[in-house]
């Protein structure tokens, strides 16, 4: 059984939380306004989340398991290297993926919170 979807999803989320982070921190720490920030992070987060699940996708529509497994979908934040090295991933998936949803709608609402302290 291959790494369960939830987990390659939560992969891409984390890579793309981590890569968008420092724009919003800096937005933050100069006191701009934080919607363009808040934007890009929540994009680049689940677009790499759905980037990282392109060969389950893939598998899904009928593709065949060869072209899934083949080490060019590397390409897909290393899809097939995590499925050789690991096995399962339900609970470990379904832990990202709520973590790092609970850490964004965490900052949203001390955002919300600083934007009414303004006001």
């Amino acid at each position: 059984m291959d790494v369960t979807t939830s987990f390659h999803f939560g992969i891409g989320m984390a890579i793309g939380t981590a890569c968008a982070l420092p724009r919003l921190a800096r937005a933050w720490h100069d006191d701009r306004p934080l919607t363009a920030a808040f934007r890009q992070w929540f994009l680049f987060s689940y677009g790499l989340g759905l980037w990282a699940i392109a060969p389950n996708l893939l598998r899904r529509l009928g593709a065949p398991e060869a072209l899934a497994t083949h080490p060019a979908m590397n390409i897909f934040l290393l899809h097939p290297l995590i499925n050789h090295s690991m096995r399962g991933g339900v609970l470990r998936g379904a832990v990202l993926v709520g973590s790092i949803a609970g850490l964004q709608y965490l900052l949203m609402l001390l955002a919300i919170r600083r934007a009414r302290g303004r006001l």
